[in-house]
C-alpha cells in the first residue's frame, strides 16, 4: 500500500509540474550605440565644409546575422 501511495505522489507531483506555465524569457533586444565627433558646426559666411566622424556599436548583435554580414547602418544628416 505504501508504495501504491508514494506512485499516487509522485504522479501528482508529475501532473502539477506538466499542467503549471512554463515562463517565456524576454528577448534580448539589439542596440545601437552611437557618437559624434563634434556636436555642433558653425556656418559663418566663409565656410567651406566640416568633417564629421560618426562612430557607434552594437550591442547584442545577433552572432549570425554579424557573421553574415547583414547589418547595414545608414546616416542622415539633415540640418
Amino acid at each position: 500500500m505504501a508504495g501504491f501511495r508514494a506512485f499516487l505522489a509522485v504522479a501528482s507531483l508529475s501532473l502539477f509540474a506538466a499542467s503549471s506555465p512554463a515562463r517565456a524569457q524576454t528577448p534580448v533586444t539589439e542596440n545601437i550605440q552611437i557618437g559624434l565627433s563634434t556636436d555642433h558646426v558653425s556656418i559663418t559666411a566663409g565656410f567651406s565644409g566640416a568633417d564629421l566622424t560618426i562612430f557607434g556599436s552594437l550591442e547584442n548583435a545577433d552572432p549570425l546575422v554579424a557573421r553574415q554580414g547583414r547589418y547595414d547602418i545608414v546616416v542622415v544628416l539633415e540640418g
